[in-house]
């Protein structure tokens, strides 16, 4: 449907009158996307009709017929003021607005009354709440005969008038303006309540406001004393008074002030989606403030200070929908400000102030908000925004806050609010192998390694909420380089694994900052380290561990993976093992191949050495090392025949085979097997086999056979 705003009921047949023609919804909001076009007619048929605020195509059908229509584009956000000229002195006029496609949306405003006597109203440009609004008013004339309109001369001298007020519906119902000493009513007063004196039918006088509001100034002369017959009514168009400024100090975060960071080395502000607040306030009009030209121009100066703009406090009924939001500049820059500019742009949480429907903290309250739920979900920094779109639903009354920083005692008109941080890291451990049936590993991996074995760790950038923030980037120069250590529990805030005075050496456990693309490390830049147990096998006895250990990150701005709450933290664990080769000893004939057959890799389990079941190392012949040939095999040369192996395999569930050359005829004796040449790893020491060629036909000294 559609609202129709005629100001007051009075019309002038001189001038025209301002008519509002609202697209609403059924809870009776503007519909912003509105484009149809309307239908328009008034009843008398009188009047033709103008465009005053309007982006729209109006077109007028016959002269002095009242039809019209309009087509709504989408600048007018579904607002649209027509003017009304209506030469009739029609007492009882009304104007009905219709969709001409949908009859159902047919409205029909309330009645307006047109004089050939009448006052005329002009309204300061500058309707700013505080600065005193330079008013006229004028008794327009149509001659009856000649049908000139004209300003009367001989209206003139004291007059005692009526002087009251029209709230709009969208008024917030605060304090009335004043013409002098006089509190404007909001009805029709009994008496007389406005002195006025005119000279050659025109008066000015100024309208005083302490506060925003909307509303139309009506003046009354009922004397009869001008016009027997008449009373002389007039009325303004409707006055939208909106604050002097939008202001957003106070940014802080507890006692941290905002610095206005926006350089990857600045000063932290907070946490990537941590709680931060900010004092929003509409604030009354001060000359100080608004130098330019004669009475200022209704727009802080550019150098006004923030003591100077605030000065004269806020204006109390200040309540409209303001949106604070994030915007350009950004730190990094994203591809909105530049091309091939790849930071990206957050977001800001809980930027929505006031409107008709409201909870705390995102009220306001005698004109001035303080939202201590705002955050920001990205790292780096953003410029603040505030707007107030269509004030008091009054087209193009646009409102922009002026932002400052809160970086120091006399804070700087400087909307960066940065610098941001992540809020916590989360640490993933991968590359190591499945748990075997008989270990228990750490459930974030549910994986082992053997001490001195490296394994992945991934580190992963998150804002508060647990989203990765992407800013957190090497090549953007937002990451920084970044340390891990190895603990004894998931979230352990205490102790250092292991509990003992001999903890394992965590190895290789410094990430660059040049390895985090978009939050988190990549492929081919995780870190790679190494944990070695204390005491380390195969010199102790017994082996040490097995143990849990759990990733721990830390980068130089302090952000870490130990959450506030140490239960919540996500720390990538892995479970640590003494590790071992076992070669076993073999014979056989000097004229065939001879098999070297589980080969078996094994764990420590706290108790004994059980086979790594599901350890699959690759196995070759480079890993074999051969030494201390006996008898034939040593000379003459080459030394060690039998050294050349003809085959290997890699490991299945742990357990694996070398197949090495028959020597020969004549070559027999022995050779000593390690696997500890070439590739082979060192985290997987190896006990010594001996290999016999041709001289046991039984590994038996003695068989005892029974019959």
């Amino acid at each position: 449907h559609f609202a129709i705003g005629i100001g007051s009921s009075s019309g002038s047949t001189c001038t025209a009158k301002s008519i509002i023609i609202t697209a609403q919804n059924a809870a009776n909001a503007t519909v912003t996307n509105y484009t149809g076009t309307v239908n328009i007619a008034t009843s008398p048929a009188h009047g033709d009709w103008s465009k005053v605020t309007a982006n729209g195509t109006l077109t007028q059908s016959v002269l002095d017929s009242g039809a019209a229509s309009y087509q709504f584009v989408a600048l007018d956000s579904g607002v649209a003021t027509l003017g009304l000229t209506n030469h009739h002195a029609d007492g009882s006029l009304t104007i009905t607005v219709v969709d001409n496609g949908l009859p159902l949306t047919s409205r029909t405003s309330s009645a307006i009354s047109f004089s050939d006597n009448a006052f005329v109203i002009t309204n300061d440009a500058i309707q700013v709440a505080g600065r005193p609004q330079s008013m006229g008013v004028a008794m327009w004339r149509k001659d009856t005969t000649t049908g000139v309109c004209a300003i009367s001369p001989y209206y003139t001298g004291a007059k005692n008038l009526k002087a009251w007020l029209t709230r709009d519906t969208d008024d917030p119902g605060g304090a009335a303006p004043t013409i002098g000493l006089l509190s404007l009513p909001n009805a029709l007063p009994g008496g007389n309540n406005l002195a006025s004196t005119f000279a050659a039918g025109s008066a000015s006088f100024n309208l005083g406001t302490s506060d925003v509001g909307k509303y139309v100034l009506n003046l009354r002369d009922d004397s009869r004393a001008f016009a027997s017959s008449v009373d002389i009514n007039g009325s303004s168009n409707t006055l939208t008074t909106r604050p002097f400024a939008l202001v957003v100090n106070g940014i802080k975060q507890g006692a941290v002030n905002n610095p206005a960071a926006n350089t990857p080395g600045g000063t932290i502000f907070a946490k990537a989606g941590s709680s931060f607040q900010a004092t929003l306030g509409a604030y009354l009009w001060n000359s100080v403030a608004d130098t330019n030209g004669v009475g200022g121009d209704g727009i802080p100066d550019a150098l006004a200070t923030l003591a100077q703009i605030t000065a004269n406090g806020a204006t109390p009924s200040y309540r409209w929908l303001t949106t604070l939001a994030a915007g350009i500049p950004f730190t990094p820059a994203t591809p909105l400000e530049c091309v091939g500019c790849t930071g990206t742009a957050g977001a800001l949480s809980n930027g929505v102030q006031g409107g008709t429907a409201c909870s705390s903290p995102n009220c306001f309250t005698s004109g001035v908000a303080t939202p201590t739920n705002l955050s920001y979900n990205e790292v780096g920094s953003f410029t603040l925004i505030g707007t107030a779109t269509d004030f008091l639903k009054t087209s193009g009354v646009n409102l922009s806050a002026l932002v400052f920083d809160n970086s120091s005692p006399t804070p700087a008109r400087n909307a960066v609010v940065g610098r941001f941080i992540p809020d916590h890291f989360d640490t993933v451990v991968t590359g190591g192998m499945l748990c075997p049936t008989g270990l228990t590993c750490p459930t974030l991996f549910n994986g082992f390694v053997y001490s001195r074995q490296p394994f992945i760790t991934n580190v992963i950038a998150r804002n508060l909420g647990g989203a990765t923030t992407l800013n957190y980037d090497g090549s953007l120069g937002f990451a920084k380089a970044v340390t891990l250590s190895a603990w004894d529990a998931l979230g352990s805030s205490t102790t250092q694994n292991p509990p003992t005075a001999t903890p394992g050496v965590l190895a290789g456990n410094a990430v660059a900052a040049a390895a985090f693309k978009n939050g988190a490390t990549t492929p081919g830049t995780q870190a790679t380290p190494t944990y070695t147990l204390p005491n380390a096998f195969p010199s102790a006895t017994p082996p040490p561990g097995p143990t849990d250990i759990y990733l721990r990150a830390v980068d130089t701005d302090s952000v870490t993976s130990l959450r506030s709450v140490p239960a919540n933290s996500v720390e990538g664990g892995i479970k640590i093992v003494s590790g071992r080769v076992l070669v076993p000893s073999v014979y056989g004939s000097e004229l065939l191949k001879l098999p070297v057959t589980n080969v078996t890799v094994q764990y420590y389990n706290g108790t004994r050495w059980v086979t790594s079941s599901t350890d699959a190392t690759a196995l070759a012949a480079a890993n074999v090392g051969t030494a201390n040939c006996q008898k034939n095999l040593g000379a003459p040369a080459p030394a060690c025949k039998p050294a050349v192996v003809v085959g290997a395999a890699t490991l299945a569930n742990g357990v694996g085979s070398i197949t090495l050359n028959a020597p020969g005829a004549g070559n027999n004796g022995s050779v000593d097997l390690t696997l500890n040449a070439a590739g082979w790893p060192a985290w997987l020491p190896s006990n010594t086999g001996r290999a016999t060629f041709g001289i046991y036909k039984s590994r038996f000294i003695y068989l005892r056979e029974m019959y």
